[in-house]
């Protein structure tokens, strides 16, 4: 019987009557135009004990049918190739699915190793045609499959690697709105100039088209950040043009928390636990603890998440999301007062504000700082937290900045408030001119988008830098008001400051400098913005980078090889853009 499933084979009858595949097309095991028989491989009848003789099954048939979807879905899921054949072919037996003449259908291990390798080295071919807009990046050490020559073996090493992603201004194509994953460096060191010269060997490499690059995105160590030393300082010397610098914010909100928890109740004493009394009780499983008659936390304006948003966040932010609903109303929904949380780890902060809250319904630690931290987290940390994923692209960077400022100034005072400000202010990335250019330039208020273009018509009557300038940080107003108030800008008259006649910034470190342009707009005319705010696809966050970190983390660990473990990154990110989720009849087409 011949079923609804083509295979599109023939056969043939070798020499000893046995059934043989032939077909003159190029097969994904990467044996094109074999014509000679192919006998199938004879079972062990000692090797499984449901053995059938082979004499009572139909002939086998081996799968011409190249198979790019299916291999990319067994490296996302991380099956190998003898697991994948032996389940491949056992489904077809299943279903019934025959070739013509009622033979049987065999999938191997060779095909899907075949169809594998094809498929990377494709994907990584396609790199060709992107060209870099944004590039965001962020490193991590990893364990990493290698092979020991000396005992002939496999074994694994930590090893550090950078994972890349493009970012375009494309809103309306789908697959380029959450990024494009484009593989990983393998890192000698972390110095900045190091990890941009491997940034740029492999756009080289992989023939990206790197003229229109505009934005560089990371966090704000000194490593990527530094004004001298930085990977965007370097790459900028490298283009020879400015580079929008885009810190992730989210990272940026997580900061205040940290030096509040180190700085008022005790400083880390591992990877993952605090020295004080607070901190010490985090490390248990706070979730086990009763719920008490804690005191409810008033909080205006906390932003209520539609369930389709809600739906989009990870377990970890909608369980914070929770369990601050909770604090504000005073009331703990039992599935949530038992619901599990995270591990505590340095780099999970939603999961160490989880336990604080957690810790603070269930009454049972009397410390006065307690509740100073579940404030802040409450009134500040996460409502930072919900803006900046609600309205994520970097002309609300700016404004997200003003409004946390506000918050800590409206919650907080004394030594409290010290500490989150001098946090905010040194990470105050988007209260570069720059960043508010942008901010002013995407507003609703047709008010503040004609300031916007006012200020970059000023700087257009000067001939731009020689030389790219610097990305320095710049004095944070903290009394701020509007985005516009967020730095000091100004303009000297002749005889009374540097600069005479120019508009310039207060710096950090350099004093003033020069006011420039963002390159985003660099060569746009302006009159469209009086009419329309800007608008981008490019994000004031890196959780794409994150995301692509854990990608690249698990295909280190799959392989042996630098290429083999790019490919299997570059098939695991195609196989999650053509199917996220669970598999359901509408998402699987």
């Amino acid at each position: 019987m011949v079923n609804e499933f083509n295979f599109g084979l023939t056969m043939t009858r070798g020499t000893d009557g046995g059934s043989v595949a032939s077909d003159p097309e190029v097969d994904s095991s990467g044996d094109p135009d074999d014509s000679e028989a192919v006998e199938a491989p004879e079972r062990d009848p000692d090797s499984d004990d449901d053995y059938i003789p082979e004499d009572d099954l139909p002939p086998r048939k081996y799968c011409k049918v190249q198979l790019p979807a299916t291999a990319r879905a067994l490296e996302r899921m991380d099956v190998g190739a003898e697991c994948g054949a032996k389940i491949l072919s056992s489904f077809c037996k299943d279903m019934g699915i025959e070739a013509a003449e009622g033979h049987r259908v065999v999938i191997t291990s060779k095909k899907l190793r075949g169809a594998t390798s094809q498929q990377g080295s494709a994907l990584y071919q396609l790199l060709k045609t992107l060209e870099v807009f944004a590039l965001y990046f962020d490193g991590k050490k990893d364990l990493t499959a290698i092979r020991d020559v000396l005992h002939n073996r496999n074994d694994v090493e930590t090893e550090s690697h950078c994972s890349l992603i493009l970012h375009y201004p494309d809103r309306r194509n789908e697959e380029k709105q959450e990024g494009v994953y484009i593989g990983h460096l393998n890192l000698d060191s972390g110095r900045g100039v190091d990890i941009a010269s491997s940034i740029m060997d492999y756009l080289e490499a992989a023939q990206l088209d790197i003229s229109p690059w505009q934005i560089l995105g990371c966090d704000g160590t000194a490593a990527n950040t530094g004004h001298m030393e930085g990977v965007h300082a370097h790459l900028q010397r490298i283009l020879k043009k400015p580079l929008f610098l885009a810190v992730c914010l989210l990272h940026h909100v997580e900061l205040p928390l940290r030096h509040l928890i180190e700085e008022i109740d005790g400083p880390t004493a591992g990877p993952q636990q605090f020295s004080g009394p607070i901190g010490k009780l985090l490390v248990d499983d706070v979730w086990t603890l009763p719920v008490g008659e804690f005191e409810p936390i008033p909080v205006p304006d906390f932003p209520e998440l539609p369930p389709e948003v809600e739906r989009e966040l990870s377990n970890d932010a909608r369980y914070l999301y929770r369990i601050c609903l909770a604090i504000i109303s005073g009331n703990v929904p039992d599935t949530l007062a038992s619901a599990k949380i995270g591990k505590m780890v340095q780099s999970r902060w939603l999961t160490l504000a989880s336990r604080v809250c957690r810790l603070y319904v269930s009454c049972t630690c009397d410390d006065a700082n307690l509740p100073t931290f579940v404030t802040y987290i409450v009134s500040v940390y996460y409502k930072t937290y919900a803006a900046v994923k609600l309205e994520s692209n970097i002309e609300h960077g700016s404004r997200h900045l003003l409004n946390e400022l506000t918050l800590i100034n409206a919650n907080f005072e004394g030594a409290s408030r010290e500490i989150a400000l001098k946090c905010v202010e040194y990470n105050g990335y988007y209260a570069h001119p720059e960043a508010i250019l942008l901010t002013l330039l995407g507003s609703d208020d047709a008010a503040e988008r004609q300031k916007g273009v006012e200020i970059i018509e000023e700087i257009r009557r000067f001939p731009p830098p020689a030389r790219p300038r610097k990305f320095l940080k710049p004095v944070l107003n903290r009394q701020a008001v509007t985005v516009l108030q967020l730095t000091n800008m100004k303009k000297f008259a002749a005889g009374r400051g540097p600069l005479p006649g120019r508009l310039v910034y207060l710096t950090q470190t350099k004093g003033w400098q020069l006011v420039t342009e963002p390159p985003l707009t660099i060569g746009q005319p302006l009159e469209p913005f009086l009419s329309t705010p800007l608008r981008t696809n490019y994000p004031c966050h890196s959780q794409a980078v994150e995301r692509a970190v854990a990608l690249t983390s698990s295909s280190v660990k799959r392989k042996v090889g630098y290429e083999q473990q790019r490919n299997v990154g570059l098939m695991k990110h195609a196989a999650r853009k053509e199917n996220k989720g669970r598999v359901t009849v509408k998402r699987f087409v």
